[in-house]
């Protein structure tokens, strides 16, 4: 922000001192349609970007930890990873799913490209 818009070092400071310092710990709710994403027989990978503290604490908040197998967030303040690094880290531990809930494949790039064996996975993106 500093070199964008040339904000004195010391406001892009505690800027930054306070976004990395949020948290969220009003109620939040889940998408409507939630239930049927979590009642998938397959396991559940959460893919967010944003600042860690933040990021966590709304997961917290909406209470969906234990729905996912493993929680990635890419804070692009802390580490040079990107969602679709994340993607192919865990597509390459787990490999791609098998069968999509309808059948038919997702539109990418949400989903990789559905072969004839494999796991079963789910991916999230928030």
């Amino acid at each position: 922000m500093k070199k964008a818009f040339g904000f004195p070092e010391e406001l892009s400071n505690k800027c930054y001192a306070l976004l990395t310092s949020m948290t969220y710990d009003k109620p939040m709710a889940t998408f409507e349609d939630y239930s049927i994403l979590r009642e998938l027989p397959m396991d559940r990978y959460l893919v967010t970007s944003g600042f860690h503290r933040f990021q966590w604490s709304k997961i917290r908040s909406l209470g969906i930890e234990r729905h996912f197998r493993e929680i990635h967030v890419v804070d692009a303040t802390t580490s040079r990873l990107t969602k679709k690094s994340v993607f192919a880290d865990i597509i390459g531990r787990h490999g791609p799913s098998t069968k999509p809930p309808n059948g038919r494949p997702m539109a990418a790039p949400m989903a990789p490209q559905w072969p004839p064996h494999g796991t079963r996975s789910a991916y999230a993106v928030i």
